[in-house]
Parts: C-alpha cells; structure tokens; sequence
C-alpha cells in the first residue's frame, strides 16, 4: 500500500498534466493544487525502483507564453506514505520535449518529469533526508 500526495503551484493557461505510477495512469486533464491517491499493490512495491511522472502536454509556445505569463507548473511537495524531505521535488528529472535533462520541480515545457524511489519507502526517504540524492 501506498498514499502519494502531490502540492502544485499552477501558473497561467490551465497545464494539462498526466499522473502515471509504475505505468498505471492515476489522472489525466487540467493540472489542479493537489492530488492525493491510496494505491493497494497486491504484490507490494518494488524494491528499488517505483516510478511516478507527471507528464506536462499541450503547450503551445506561441499562444502559453506571453511576457511574464507562462503556462507552468510547480511541483512544490511530493509526500509518500505522509513523508517527505527537504528538497524532494529536486530528487526527480524533468526531460523536457527539446530533450533537455534537468534536475528541476520547474515544469514550463512540455516532457515528463520522472520521480524514483525505493521500498520501503519510510526507510527509503528517511535515508535521502540526510543523504540528500
């Protein structure tokens, strides 16, 4: 079992965003403040290596980007099982649609955000919280 609870910043032009879990689709459509999902995996998580993405599509460079408006979105927390850490949201990759890798919570472009984490996964965060990445 796993609880993933998401906290975004959303700026201008409504982002449309996919939420996928070890290649489960959990939501797709208009990017909201926060998502929260309870996932009971029958055969547990796997041990070193859950994938969460958000995938942000749709952006159209000419008409989602206008002065100091920009069609964005803004990881602000990733909690997992009611844990986070400092940081966390730097943990992932963010592989924009110019096939640029950054490591960013920064999601202006269209791409695919990739977040990976071990199991268990309060033994996994409580080691990155003083490890770093």
């Amino acid at each position: 079992m796993i609880d993933i609870d998401i906290k975004f910043e959303i700026l201008s032009f409504n982002p449309m965003i996919e939420i996928v879990y070890n290649g489960e689709l959990l939501y797709k459509g208009v990017a909201k403040d926060s998502f929260s999902f309870h996932k009971n995996t029958r055969f547990g998580l796997k041990e070193n290596r859950n994938i969460l993405e958000i995938k942000r599509y749709g952006k159209d460079y000419k008409l989602h980007q206008s002065g100091d408006q920009d069609q964005a979105v803004i990881i602000k927390d990733i909690k997992l099982n009611g844990m986070t850490f400092p940081y966390i949201t730097t943990h992932g990759e963010f592989v924009t649609d110019k096939n640029e890798t950054l490591k960013t919570n920064y999601l202006g472009h269209n791409g695919v955000y990739t977040f990976t984490f071990g199991h268990p996964v309060e033994t996994w965060i409580t080691n990155h919280m003083y490890t770093g990445m």
